[in-house]
């Protein structure tokens, strides 16, 4: 009976699309650490102040948080300031 469920979990992966295999390849999954490290930003505090006003995109996994890089981009492309030009 293992051996049954083995072959099938296995024909499911072979099912998975390029398109499906590059998008969780691509994916990465931010810890608050890493995630304050990746904005540079000063403290993880920031990133739990970002959270608590959310003002970040973030994910609950039990107790922790995740955050996705391309989120975390979108937050720093979302600040962008113009240039004034006189």
């Amino acid at each position: 009976m293992k051996g049954d469920n083995q072959i099938a979990g296995t024909e499911a992966l072979n099912r998975i699309t390029s398109e499906e295999k590059a998008f969780f390849e691509n994916t990465k999954w931010l810890t608050s650490e890493e995630a304050a490290s990746y904005l540079r930003l000063p403290s993880v505090g920031m990133i739990r102040y970002l959270v608590a006003e959310k003002k970040i995109t973030f994910y609950k996994l039990g107790r922790s948080l995740r955050f996705k890089c391309c989120d975390l981009d979108a937050l720093l492309e979302s600040t962008k300031v113009l240039r004034r030009i006189y």
